[in-house]
């Protein structure tokens, strides 16, 4: 879970450091970086619901 939350502040920090191209391949990264958040936690949020209800059923 860190490492969803992790990964996008740092390749941002990455891409802002470098200061990109500047080209169209910059701005589609740019969008993929501000979007990578909320598809991670989109995805995050079925697995950890899994967990739970497995944990549920062993009790």
């Amino acid at each position: 879970m860190i490492i969803c939350c992790v990964l996008p502040i740092v390749l941002a920090a990455v891409f802002f450091l470098t200061k990109g191209n500047g080209g169209p391949t910059s701005n589609l990264l740019l969008l993929f970086l501000i979007l990578l958040c909320p598809l991670s936690h989109l995805v995050m949020m079925p697995l950890m619901n899994r967990k739970k209800k497995d944990r549920q059923t062993q009790l």
